[in-house]
């Protein structure tokens, strides 16, 4: 008697293990999405709740506090801030292979009347607003994610919470209340 798998089955486990990587990869990537969205929420935040407590401490209004240079957060990883703006981060993932050109990982504004944090990927570009107040916005100091329309970039945001208002659109994008 012979010891070993004949070719049906090898082939069967073959197609078993193609299936599931299938289904896996994509679901693996939105989970690594999910996360950089959280990280990206998170600063967002930061930046939004540093600007009101430097706007408070200094007597100011918030559209005034717009240099991120001012405020008192701290960030992990390679950030720097924008030439001859004050109101820009940029966090950098990384280098294209061995060269000097950067990977830009998301980009942080601190404007008079938003806290945005913009990142691209894979799913299509997605922002987390906040406004500000004195923004003449309904919403001040809510969490939204702007989801570029007709990209996956809409589960990233439906991943970070739920919707608490109807989505509405603004230009290329859907808006997402969190």
């Amino acid at each position: 008697m012979k010891k070993g798998f004949t070719l049906i089955e090898l082939l069967v486990v073959v197609t078993i293990i193609a299936i599931l990587a299938f289904i896996g990869i994509p679901q693996y990537n939105l989970t690594i999405e999910k996360a950089k969205a959280a990280e990206v929420l998170k600063l967002s935040r930061d930046i939004y709740d540093s600007a009101e407590r430097y706007a408070f401490r200094n007597n100011l209004s918030s559209a005034q506090a717009t240099d991120i240079s001012l405020l008192d957060i701290t960030t992990a990883g390679d950030i720097t801030k924008t030439t001859n703006l004050n109101d820009t981060l940029t966090n950098y993932a990384g280098y294209v292979g061995s060269s000097t050109t950067r990977v830009v990982n998301s980009v942080y504004k601190l404007l008079p009347a938003t806290v945005e944090g913009t990142r691209t990927s894979g799913f299509g570009t997605y922002k987390i607003v906040i406004p500000r107040p004195g923004s003449g916005a309904a919403n001040v100091g809510a969490v939204q994610c702007w989801a570029q329309t007709g990209t996956d970039a809409k589960k990233i945001c439906m991943g970070l919470g739920e919707s608490r208002l109807p989505t509405t659109t603004n230009g290329s994008f859907t808006v997402f209340y969190l």
